[in-house]
Parts: structure tokens; C-alpha cells; sequence
């Protein structure tokens, strides 16, 4: 399956942005319109480029792949730079596991937490990894949280967890997870210090998975936090402080609907911009980077206020193989000039057969964007 994906990639990269360069959302390509004059029928169309791209990645996605992994006997994930090259890959997010405080148990979730064991043992990887010219992004849940694992890190979960509008805390699900406001202080340290010491490393970026908006409470959570900042909104905004609305709101008639949308988006967007700017300090070029929907309102929010590059999964919704893919990219190059790196969540289950793979993959490259390549 390797060759045929190589053959796949060099055929979107090569051939299809010929095809596509008559249709599409994208750049005006102003150099076909600079012979032209008043007598003259102006060329409008509107044109994928990728040629005016900072960067244009081959993207591998090590979550989940173990075929793409090789074992230093320290951790259980090292990716495999060998699979890397053979693709032609130059971008691989990595998903770095911890383990319990004493090092003897593997635990899910503890990113943030066992942060210094992961930067020894994938030291070695990211030094092989940079001297082929191979970016590497880790990764890290922005809103995700054990308690059994935070528990045994000494934190009191119950301190970190979103509140819903009954007061009581964000629930935990049969795989043991709950879910934590980013408004929270204490999940806020941990992640700047994750970024600050990955940056440190040597890491190119950080891929954030999830947010606080999709699980219980939502839009809603209750926390402290929560509640102090939205008072100090409302009041800036509509002149008086406003308890937190529990449930929807209509928009197109209520000002505080409005107001309290945007500072949820706010909050949430600035806060990946703070994070990237913090790995700036020690990277001058680290990036952030959401596992987020490219056709969700709030990635716009992202861009607006200077998250510049994302990564998107593609919908359960749509029909892969089938459904065309297009809009995504002509949406992302309607407010950026980065490339959107897209995503498999589950080859087995998405797909039928592997035509169907490369034609999704086909249409990521031929409007300038990027797939991660999800088997191997």
C-alpha cells in the first residue's frame, strides 16, 4: 500500500491542480489579468494556488498507527522516520503517551502532566526526525481529563472539571474521561507549561485535541472562572454584569446572545493564540494547531483573531469517496494562506475501498491543502 500512496500523492501534487485550476474557491490568479484592457473580457475566475504557500507539507498522522511506530524501549510511542522519507512525509503530529507518577504504569491522559519523561524519550526521535527536514508537532487534549489520572499526579480532578447548569461537575464516561473548562486556571497552567517545555525541546508545534464546548455542559459550563470572566465581559460590553445564561438563545434578536457567543469564542481562540505565542518565545516558528472542523463557525473565530493555520477532521457527515471535499479548502483558503492539513479518523470505518482513500486524498492536494496519510 505504500507505493500506491506515494503513486497517489504524486499524482494530487502534480496533475490535479492542473485540473483544477479553472474551478474552485481560492487566489485570483492576477497574472493571466495583467494583459488585459477595457475591450478586453477580464478573467475572474477565481483559482486554487499553491504556489504562493509559506509551507506545503505531506503530512503523517501518527495517532492510533502502530504500523508507523518503532519502540525505544522507553515509551510506547516513537514514530518511524524510515515510513516518514519512504512517503516523502515532511509534517508527522505525534501523539506522546505518559505514564503514572512513578513511572511504572502507563495512564491515559497524562500529557500535560508527565511532560518531562515524554521530552526524554522522544529526544532522540525529533534530533533524526529535524535532520532529515521532517517537522514534528506533539500533541496534548485542551479540554479532556482523567481523574483517575490527574488523581494520581496528586491534583483533585474535581477542582479542574466543567460545571454544568445543575452545578454538578462534567460527567465522567465509561472510557474514564470528563471534560475541564479552558477558563480554568489550573488546566491553563499546565498547558503553557506543556507548551513552554515542548517548545524548549525542539518541537515544531502542538496539535490541541478537542475543546470545552464539545461535551457536557457545552456552551454553559458554571464555573468560577467561567463567571468571572463573563461578569467582566458583560459589563465592558453591555453595561452591566450578567449571571451566565443555562440554555440556547436566540441571536438574531438578543444583544446579550450575541455578546455572550462571541466571548465563549473569544476565550477559546485567544487562548490558542497565547499558547502559540508562548512556544514563539523559545521557537521562533512553533505553531498551534486544533483538531477541530473546518466548517464549524467557530473556526473562524480561530482566524480572526490570529490563529492562522488548522488541521481538520473530515464529518462522519459526509460521504467519503462520494461526497466532494472541496469546499473545506476553498473555505480555509478564503481567510488564510497556510495550508489546511486534514485528517482520517478511522481509515477501516470511512471508507469502502482505497480508490475511495486516494480520490479524498486527491482532492486535499489538488486545492493546495494537505492529507495526513493514516495508513501505511
Amino acid at each position: 500500500m505504500k507505493l500506491k500512496i506515494v503513486f497517489a500523492l504524486l499524482v494530487a501534487i502534480t496533475v490535479f491542480p492542473v485540473f483544477f485550476c479553472s474551478c474552485g474557491n481560492g487566489k485570483p490568479d492576477t497574472e493571466t489579468q495583467a494583459g488585459s484592457t477595457e475591450t478586453e473580457k477580464t478573467d475572474n475566475t477565481v483559482r486554487y494556488r499553491i504556489s504562493y504557500k509559506e509551507d506545503f507539507y505531506i503530512p503523517l498522522y501518527d495517532w492510533y498507527r502502530k504500523q508507523q511506530r518503532t519502540s525505544d524501549g522507553k515509551g510506547s510511542v516513537y514514530w518511524n522516520n524510515k515510513v516518514a522519507k519512504t512517503l516523502s512525509c515532511n509534517w508527522i503530529n505525534v501523539f506522546p503517551s505518559g505514564k503514572s507518577r512513578d513511572g511504572e504504569r502507563g495512564l491515559p491522559g497524562a500529557f500535560l502532566l508527565d511532560v518531562d519523561r515524554i521530552i526524554e524519550y522522544t529526544a532522540k526521535g525529533l534530533e533524526d526526525s529535524h535532520k532529515l527536514g521532517i517537522k514534528i508537532m506533539t500533541s496534548a487534549p485542551i479540554s479532556e481529563v482523567f481523574p483517575d489520572t490527574w488523581t494520581d499526579w496528586g491534583y483533585d480532578p474535581d477542582l479542574i472539571r466543567a460545571v454544568c447548569t445543575d452545578g454538578s461537575l462534567s460527567p465522567v464516561y465509561s472510557n474514564g474521561v470528563s471534560h475541564a473548562c479552558h477558563n480554568n486556571n489550573i488546566l491553563r497552567e499546565k498547558l503553557f507549561e506543556y507548551v513552554e517545555k515542548v517548545a524548549k525541546a525542539g518541537f515544531d508545534g502542538c496539535l490541541f485535541d478537542g475543546n470545552s464546548y464539545g461535551c457536557s455542559p457545552g456552551f454553559f459550563c458554571q464555573c468560577e472562572f467561567c463567571r468571572e470572566s463573563w461578569g467582566k465581559y458583560s459589563y465592558e460590553k453591555l453595561g452591566r454584569e450578567l449571571s451566565l445564561p443555562k440554555r440556547s438563545l436566540d441571536m438574531s434578536s438578543d444583544s446579550m446572545a450575541r455578546a455572550f457567543f462571541v466571548w465563549r469564542m473569544d476565550s477559546f481562540s485567544k487562548l490558542l493564540v497565547e499558547l502559540r505565542e508562548t512556544g514563539r518565545k523559545y521557537n521562533p516558528d512553533f505553531e498551534v494547531y486544533l483538531n477541530g472542523m473546518m466548517y464549524e463557525i467557530g473556526e473562524y473565530y480561530y482566524f480572526k483573531n490570529g490563529l492562522d493555520v488548522v488541521t481538520s477532521e473530515y464529518s462522519s457527515n459526509l460521504d467519503l469517496g462520494h461526497d466532494s471535499t472541496l469546499f473545506m479548502f476553498a473555505m480555509n483558503e478564503a481567510i488564510t494562506d497556510k495550508q489546511l492539513i486534514s485528517f482520517i479518523q478511522n481509515y477501516k470505518n470511512m471508507f469502502e475501498n482505497d480508490n475511495e482513500y486516494y480520490s479524498v486524498m486527491a482532492e486535499a492536494y489538488a486545492a493546495g491543502g494537505a492529507m495526513c496519510v493514516a495508513e501505511v
